[in-house]
């Protein structure tokens, strides 16, 4: 039984070795791994930049959305601007926030403004700084 168990641990070992040394092409492998690696995450952190843009884009048109409605239905305009400027402060940027007043034709625009290097959170996005963002929503005035 010990020489059975002997002879099977030397076939693993063969085994092992024959399998180790099968290794022919010595590190290219990782080789190729480093030079797309800085590719991959330039690229994965311009994703994260967009989708970060995309979702202050979001929060600020629901803001103003809602701000829209809340002048709308009679709230006062410095009120109204003061809650969309605080519920549309994205990543600790906060935005210019503009409601007309009066209201143009009966119909209220509340327009919210984000600079789009403040939302950049990974950096990549560097070479739109001075850009912006906005999201502008238009509400007829209810009741007189």
């Amino acid at each position: 039984m010990r020489v059975f168990l002997e002879n099977r641990l030397k076939a693993h070992k063969a085994r092992l070795r024959r399998y180790v040394a099968e290794d022919e092409e010595g590190g290219t492998t990782t080789i190729e791994f480093v030079l797309w690696l800085p590719i991959f995450i330039l690229i994965l952190s311009l994703v994260i930049d967009v989708c970060f843009v995309f979702l202050g884009q979001a929060v600020m048109y629901d803001v103003a959305s809602d701000a829209a409605r809340r002048v709308a239905i009679g709230r006062p305009v410095a009120e109204t601007e003061a809650y969309a400027q605080d519920k549309a402060t994205f990543l600790g940027a906060t935005p210019t926030v503009a409601i007309s007043d009066p209201p143009v034709n009966g119909a209220y625009t509340v327009t919210i403004k984000h600079q789009l290097d403040q939302i950049d959170v990974v950096g990549i996005l560097g070479f739109v700084a001075g850009q912006e963002i906005s999201a502008v929503v238009t509400q007829l005035k209810e009741g007189n």
